[in-house]
């Protein structure tokens, strides 16, 4: 079996003769150094007598708040692995040594005001395609030569275009993942769509909507060697919404009161690790408290990790993990139906052979034959799944 590398949790980590071996990010590590470098310098202006005579407080950092992570990740061949790094407003491209981990880093493409959140490579053109934000809810596609760096957009609109994967059979043609937006300017409010699978033509322009369902969001479309394409069908999350009764109306008042109180409390937390409601000092104890497993958010889907595991115990899963039975890995048959190839899915990718290897957020997991199962290693939430190409 050749290596799997995958994301956990903002993590690069490879699995490799049967073990797991991280890779750290140059980048994100030494994007947060200089934060933390920059705050230590700047420690005494709220420190020591003459700032508690000016009356400022001492402020601490929490590094586990720094907007800075490895989003994308994607083995273009034996010898490069790229990853893309978002570090608050701006975003970078990297190139990584698969086989030493603490190779020097390559830079690609490096951004301001720009976050980057999948990738995809086309070998032919030597292009990557990857999915970026502005910092709005928007997000496009976007196209970059990996030798030159040059980056352009290429979607464009009230959407969420996400999940970029190039056609095996046409370099030129690419597909990915798309949600419509709509902005209710006065509620203050946006709307999703459920996704659908969209095929650009890279040539002309145009756009094709391949499969779309309104209870369903269709993410990560994948072709395999021989064409055929796959993707993940899953329900759409939505909130249920109801109009306002008297109770509601009158409740407003006290409402606003309550969020008036929260907002300077969050204020009094932030800038002076006090709390309105209790006597304390320093740092907020409740961002020193480990998150639990007990809800987690999985690409904008809150799932009930310990309720979705035993459920998927109970019914008889070999391997039972976190995703949901109703995610589903399908495939595009020839009469244009979908097939179900396994249920409870969160990423999957091929392997040299053309088998199935995947993750259902506890484990990954090869599929051999179409049927018979090997866990190949425990890998919490991972996703970004990548191997060599056939």
């Amino acid at each position: 079996m050749d290596s799997i590398f995958y994301l956990s949790q903002g993590k690069i980590i490879a699995f490799q003769d049967g073990r797991e071996i991280c890779h750290t990010s140059e980048a994100v590590e030494k994007y947060r150094r200089n934060i933390l470098d920059i705050y230590k310098r700047k420690e005494w202006k709220t420190s020591g007598q003459g700032a508690m005579f000016m009356g400022a407080s001492t402020r601490h950092i929490d590094e586990s708040s720094l907007q800075t992570q490895v989003e994308a990740l994607l083995l273009i061949d034996e010898e490069n692995l790229a990853y893309g790094a978002n570090m608050d407003t701006s975003c970078g491209i990297y190139i990584k040594d698969p086989v030493e981990p603490q190779a020097p880093d390559r830079f690609i493409l490096r951004r301001t005001d720009t976050n980057i959140f999948y990738l995809d490579y086309e070998p032919q053109e030597k292009l990557l395609a990857l999915s970026v934000s502005d910092g709005s809810i928007e997000r496009h596609l976007a196209l970059c030569y990996s030798e030159k760096g040059d980056f352009s957009q290429i979607t464009e609109g009230e959407s969420i275009d996400i999940m970029p994967s190039f056609s095996r059979r046409d370099p030129k043609e690419l597909y990915f993942s798309s949600s419509g937006l709509f902005f209710d300017t006065q509620r203050q409010t946006a709307h999703f769509s459920a996704y659908a699978i969209n095929k650009l033509d890279l040539r002309s322009g145009e756009i094709k909507e391949i499969i779309a369902e309104v209870n369903y969001d269709f993410i990560r479309p994948r072709e395999a060697a021989d064409g055929t394409l796959y993707c993940i069908r899953r329900p759409r999350q939505t909130k249920k919404s109801s109009g306002f009764s008297l109770l509601d109306i009158l409740l407003v008042p006290l409402r606003i009161l309550k969020a008036i109180f929260s907002w300077l409390n969050f204020f009094s937390q932030r800038y002076t690790g006090e709390s309105l409601t209790k006597r304390s000092s320093g740092p907020n104890p409740a961002k020193n408290q480990e998150k639990t497993d007990e809800e987690i958010f999985i690409e904008g889907n809150l799932i009930n990790a310990a309720k979705t595991l035993k459920e998927n115990t109970n019914s008889g899963d070999k391997f039972p993990g976190f995703a949901p039975k109703a995610w589903e890995l399908v495939r595009l048959a020839e009469n244009s139906k979908w097939d179900t190839i396994k249920k409870g899915v969160l990423d999957y990718t091929f392997s040299a052979t053309g088998d199935i290897i995947y993750s259902n957020g506890k484990y990954i997991i090869h599929i051999q034959d179409d049927k018979d199962e090997k866990k190949l290693c425990q890998a919490h939430l991972a996703t970004n799944l990548s191997m060599p190409r056939s």
